[in-house]
């Protein structure tokens, strides 16, 4: 019952629209459905990390923590980076690429180096040490979250596939731009809270 709870939390992710959904469907479009997989194993990956670390005592970080600030930096770098990617890529006039992608490790980057990632799990984490007695039942808890939080990322992965009947070209061009451009500005977003870290903006 336990596991169940967190499960259905870990669904209700889905609602969470940010800089990891554009990265799943884009992998997911253009190099197609294992390649989404495996960036959905990627985000999976980071999250997993996330919540250990979280668990274990790393909620320390907050929103005023140098540690913070200097992640949202790095998250900035990173988020920046893949958006222009995808727009410099946007020219590019092929639905599926048989390229060799990173689509593991896209996944994962985007996920981890985002402190909004941390400052979810933390609220989890204190929720969890503060409702739950035993050690079993956290953990069942966390498992719970963490495979729905995967179930959803499959699920998008899985129904993305059909997006490509009604991609034509330049369909997919425009498509990898405004993800791009969403992924510029949510590095702007982490450029903001690092600068409120640093100097108090």
């Amino acid at each position: 019952m336990i596991f169940l709870k967190g499960y259905a939390i870990g669904l209700g992710m889905i609602i969470f629209i940010g800089p990891v959904f554009f990265t799943l469907i884009t992998q997911s479009v253009r190099y197609g459905r294992i390649a989404g997989y495996k960036t959905a194993l990627g985000i999976f990956t980071g999250d997993l990390l996330a919540s250990f670390l979280t668990y274990h005592g790393f909620a320390q970080l907050n929103g005023e923590s140098l540690e913070s600030g200097y992640l949202s930096i790095i998250g900035t770098a990173v988020l920046l980076f893949f958006g222009i990617r995808m727009i410099v890529k946007s020219g590019e006039q092929h639905l599926v690429s048989s390229k060799r992608n990173p689509g593991y490790i896209n996944g994962f980057l985007v996920n981890f180096i985002n402190p909004f990632v941390f400052f979810v799990w933390i609220g989890i984490s204190a929720y969890v040490h503060k409702n739950f007695a035993t050690g079993t039942e956290k953990v069942l808890y966390i498992s719970g979250i963490l495979a729905g939080i995967l179930s959803t990322d499959l699920t998008k992965v899985y129904f993305s596939g059909y997006l490509k009947r009604w991609l034509t070209p330049q369909h997919l061009k425009w498509l990898y731009r405004i993800c791009g451009a969403l992924l510029i500005l949510f590095s702007l977003r982490l450029l903001y809270h690092a600068l409120s870290v640093f100097v108090g903006v």
